[in-house]
């Protein structure tokens, strides 16, 4: 029952006072918004039976339809679909979707020629770009850049043995180049695989929220992000595949839009190997629809949990109504008293009837769910005029309250 926009239906609601109480003084400003409340508290109040009943109905319905649906792909797989696997699944993917950093490449003994490669590289680009020409502030700061790169290869040079710097025409530069290039492939295309993934969940979430809703905005808005950083990496990824073809290494190709946004394409299998004959696309299946299931058991549980305070809720108000009029029998016979004292008990007469309808109602509308409590079937039975009245008005009360649970939802 908590969605996170409580508050904002309330503003909602208020904001509709706002031309009326502008001019008012303070008090009268509280007076009429806090009057405003309390209707609003008692239709909500007076609508939360048939919601209840109506939310549970739908989680009911989707558990069931769910679970045919696991079933059914259970029956029509080659292999047998067990709890144990479809975790699996679920691991792999909460794994791929929570990287944050790319797959470490061990080079073993030659590692060390990548991160000389890299400073070396930088080097060779300081200085080209002060012999291109340059402002003197842009080449005092090149200078000094190449100074301390120059003094962190010479460090390296002396560590391994290096006795002449590679020029940009040798062969060792040329293959620690392509050796650069195919890592940063490599790592790129690490990161592009999660930010498509993740840019396909956020779309398929997306899909359980109506258009114009909050959620589905911010949603709509992280998923234009994903789309921008998936851009940037397959960029990225492109310009290294670049470098390599033009040093012999055809057999790499440029990625697509089409390919990187679809994770059906054959790029995702790359880091989620497929170890067994079922289908990529089954396995997400089934973690998608175990995850529903998950959830609405968790949201069953949130419900019966409210049905349980509602009622609960009605029987203590109808307890204490009960104990506030039993004050109001025998006092003040013909003074001007008695008259004030007979109105409050009518008006507490009328609050306990509605309280006790609502306890009936919940009571018959929640049995098929929970545990009605000892007492409060007890309680219900000493009031059998309930169900004799309830007869001719609970169609009414059904269709109205439906329509109203309908129209908010």
């Amino acid at each position: 029952m908590v969605d996170g926009e409580v508050m904002e239906r309330l503003w909602s609601y208020l904001r509709l006072f706002r031309k009326m109480t502008k001019e008012m003084t303070t008090s009268h400003r509280e007076d009429i918004l806090s009057d405003a409340l309390y209707f609003y508290a008692k239709k909500q109040r007076s609508k939360i039976v048939m919601l209840l009943n109506a939310q549970m109905q739908r989680c009911t319905e989707l558990l069931s339809h769910s679970t045919s649906e696991i079933e059914e792909l259970r029956e029509n797989s080659p292999v047998l679909i067990t709890e144990e696997m479809i975790n699996q699944w679920k691991e792999q993917e909460s794994d791929l979707l929570r990287k944050s950093k790319p797959d470490h490449v061990d080079l073993g003994a030659h590692g060390w020629i990548l991160p000389y490669f890299s400073v070396l590289r930088q080097y060779y680009s300081a200085r080209n770009q002060l012999a291109d020409g340059t402002g003197d502030q842009q080449s005092s700061h090149l200078e000094v850049l190449m100074s301390s790169l120059n003094s962190r290869l010479i460090k390296m040079e002396e560590e391994h043995d290096i006795k002449t710097r590679w020029s940009q025409t040798d062969q060792q530069y040329i293959s620690s180049l392509t050796a650069q290039e195919c890592v940063n492939a490599k790592q790129t295309l690490d990161m592009l695989l999660v930010s498509g993934r993740r840019r396909w969940f956020l779309l398929s979430l997306k899909k359980k929220y109506a258009e114009g809703q909050r959620q589905a905005k911010r949603l709509a808005n992280s998923i234009t992000k994903e789309s921008s950083n998936l851009r940037r990496l397959m960029k990225r990824y492109n310009s290294s595949v670049e470098i390599l073809r033009q040093n012999g290494r055809q057999m790499f190709v440029d990625l697509t839009w089409e390919k990187a946004s679809d994770v059906t394409s054959s790029i995702y299998t790359i880091n989620f190997p497929n170890q067994d004959e079922i289908l990529l696309s089954v396995k997400r299946t089934a973690v998608d629809i175990v995850n529903l299931i998950n959830r609405l058991l968790e949201e069953g549980s949130y419900l019966r949990h409210e049905m349980e305070s509602c009622i609960k809720t009605f029987y203590d108000a109808c307890l204490e109504i009960e104990n506030k009029s039993s004050g109001f029998v025998g006092m003040g016979d013909d003074t001007e008293e008695s008259n004030e004292l007979k109105g409050l008990n009518s008006l507490k007469k009328n609050e306990l009837h509605e309280e006790q309808i609502n306890l009936f109602v919940s009571s018959n509308l929640f049995k098929q769910f929970i545990k009605i409590p000892d007492e409060v079937v007890e309680y219900l039975q000493q009031h059998s005029e309930l169900s004799e009245e309830n007869e001719n008005g609970d169609e009414v009360y059904d269709e109205e309250e439906e329509n109203e649970e309908n129209e908010d939802v």
